[in-house]
């Protein structure tokens, strides 16, 4: 019986096998991690638009508030929104806001810590008469990029 040795070489991955390789490993962490970072993203977006929309509406109770007060105390409502144009600093721009440092609160920033958020109320007459008025509020963030508004309509309810 003839017996015959083949020489066996060495075998191992040839450098064409170990950068298939690496492509398809990147191309599995990249997915994931592209939608992780979108997400993210997402998320940061919507805590943001949470936090406009409540300045927004925090604003909007003011300006009823103010109203009610005004009203309450005898003032005419087309007084009082004459009264409020002249005396508002947010009416014909937005003013910056910031954290005050007593107590947390969103205030129009003069000290603290200023915010990416700035707001703009207003408040229109509309209709035929002087008893009907709408207020606007703008809350802007990421360098006006970005809002949300609120409107709604104001009555003379002391009629």
């Amino acid at each position: 019986m003839i017996k015959i040795n083949y020489i066996q070489k060495n075998r191992g991955f040839t450098i064409i096998e170990t950068l298939v390789a690496i492509t398809i490993l990147m191309i599995s962490i990249a997915g994931p991690l592209t939608i992780a970072n979108k997400s993210l993203m997402a998320a940061i977006y919507a805590k943001d638009q949470v936090t406009a929309s409540f300045l927004a509406q925090d604003l909007m109770e003011d300006i009823k508030n103010q109203r009610d007060s005004a009203l309450a105390s005898g003032m005419s409502f087309a007084t009082w929104v004459a009264n409020y144009k002249a005396s508002n600093p947010c009416n014909d721009s937005p003013c910056q806001l910031g954290v005050s440092t007593s107590d947390g609160t969103y205030v129009k920033y003069t000290t603290g810590t200023q915010t990416k958020f700035s707001r703009q109320g207003y408040v229109l007459f509309y209709g035929l008469s002087n008893h009907e008025a709408e207020a606007t509020v703008i809350v802007l963030w990421d360098g006006s990029k970005n809002s949300v508004i609120f409107t709604d309509d104001l009555f003379d309810v002391s009629l």
